[in-house]
């Protein structure tokens, strides 16, 4: 999960409607005036719930992060979370994550929360820690405005998406808070429809592709020239999408065919022009070393952003041995650092990565990292996002290959936690287990009994 916690220098003062100046996004006026309307609301002490729609790259973080900065310059706090592919099925990590509750554990409040999620009482854990959190959101607001952003919703777990709804709905009514939701148009599961439609229209934003008139403006001041007529049409392949256009151009540089005549035209030459957007972004990762591909792909494994110590264990590398790859990595712009953890600069990046794998070497590869968490002692969370690609209803794996002992083993000692903490991942494992683990004798894993306990978690889940 990516999370950003800023807060600004300024005092609060209900009433005040001086508007903070947001900071202006190529292409987006109207959109930057809208947010800043919203924000200048917000010092003022009035809250409310916008939603940000748009396909990825189109510059929905940009506009956010510009509207919370100017918030943060105004005396609000920010929170940011976001959604993550492989965590979706792991409740209310977006919002734990981006309101530092696994942070902070010096916080009563924040650690009460973490204790729930580690099941540390026997309750409905996604229930209980959503009315704590809904608790600590107004704790915060009481301090001070409030920002809190949920990045990536279509990939949110449904208790983050009704917990979003909830203060959609009554919170920000009462509040100081600016809930702030952004999404792709895909998938459009239904409880995402809801939400689309639980938000009033005039707080919805969609960004649509950049007029072709800021395209050549992003083009000329990444280029560093005028873009000539070739380079404008090899930048109308990206569709208007700024990062599809920012990808294109860097890739350019880096392969020294982008040229800038004393003129001051920015000019493809060679053959450059006419391979396809795709290939030209594919063409940036050729320029690092193998090993540092090879770390890139592990670290693809965890998701967008991940942290050092679990890419040390599922890469089976040292730390000494990944400081060198990541930073030469970092150093070619392919990964930033994110807090405390490290993140792909887009996750265009990431998912080219996750798959140029073939669909069985990802399934394997996940269950060995899965593996290598489990001996690590890693939390059962981080654990299944491993698993589920691997073992879950995707249909990686066929469903009479008889699962791997270690698997059985696992879930076994797991499943009480996994099932509180969310029984639709354990539903997928289990249900996995149990077609796998058909020892007639009902021994299974080195232990008697293990098959009907396992159709007996399954049941429960």
């Amino acid at each position: 999960m990516i999370f950003l916690v800023a807060t600004g220098s300024g005092i609060y003062h209900p009433g005040v409607s001086a508007q903070p100046p947001i900071r202006p996004i190529l292409g987006r006026a109207r959109e930057s005036a809208r947010f800043g309307g919203w924000v200048a609301e917000l010092i003022a002490g009035r809250g409310r719930a916008v939603l940000v729609e748009g396909e990825p790259g189109i510059g929905k973080t940009a506009l956010v992060r510009a509207a919370a900065a100017a918030a943060a310059e105004g005396g609000a706090q920010v929170f940011w979370g976001a959604g993550d592919e492989l965590g979706q099925q792991l409740p209310l990590l977006p919002l734990t994550y981006g309101l530092r509750v696994r942070e902070t554990p010096a916080d009563p409040r924040r650690a009460a929360i973490a204790g729930l999620l580690r099941g540390e009482l026997t309750v409905d854990l996604p229930a209980a820690a959503a009315e704590r959190l809904l608790a600590l959101v107004d704790e915060l607001c009481a301090a001070q405005p409030t920002v809190l952003v949920v990045d990536d919703l279509q990939w949110a777990d449904g208790a983050t998406i009704a917990l979003w709804r909830r203060l959609a709905d009554s919170s920000v009514r009462q509040l100081p808070l600016l809930l702030v939701g952004m999404m792709r148009p895909v998938p459009r599961r239904d409880s995402l429809i809801a939400l689309r439609d639980g938000v009033d229209p005039a707080d919805r934003i969609r960004l649509t592709r950049l007029p072709d008139v800021a395209v050549a403006e992003l083009v000329a001041e990444l280029a560093g020239g005028t873009p000539s007529a070739g380079l404008l049409e090899l930048a109308a392949n990206a569709a208007g999408n700024p990062l599809y256009v920012t990808e294109l151009v860097d890739a350019l540089g880096r392969s020294e065919v982008l040229e800038v005549t004393s003129s001051g035209v920015a000019e493809v030459t060679g053959e450059a022009g006419s391979r396809s957007l795709s290939e030209v972004i594919a063409d940036r990762l050729r320029f690092l070393s193998a090993p540092v591909r090879e770390m890139l792909r592990a670290a693809a494994l965890l998701g967008v952003d991940f942290s050092v110590s679990d890419l040390t264990i599922v890469s089976g590398r040292t730390i000494t041995e990944l400081i060198p790859v990541l930073e030469e990595a970092r150093s070619a712009g392919v990964v930033v650092e994110a807090g405390d953890n490290m993140a792909f600069r887009h996750p265009l990046i990431r998912t080219s990565l996750y798959e140029q794998m073939p669909a069985a070497v990802r399934a394997a590869w996940h269950q060995s990292a899965a593996r290598a968490l489990i001996d690590s002692g890693a939390p059962v969370d981080r654990v299944a996002r491993q698993m589920l690609p691997s073992v879950g209803s995707s249909g990686v794996v066929s469903s009479t290959e008889p699962v791997d002992d270690w698997v059985l083993r696992w879930l076994i000692d797991a499943a009480p936690l996994l099932i509180g903490h969310s029984p639709k991942a354990a539903v997928d494992l289990l249900r996995r287990a149990v077609a796998g683990a058909t020892d007639e004798a009902g021994t299974v894993a080195g232990v008697p009994g293990a098959h009907d306990l396992l159709a007996c978690r399954l049941a429960e889940a």
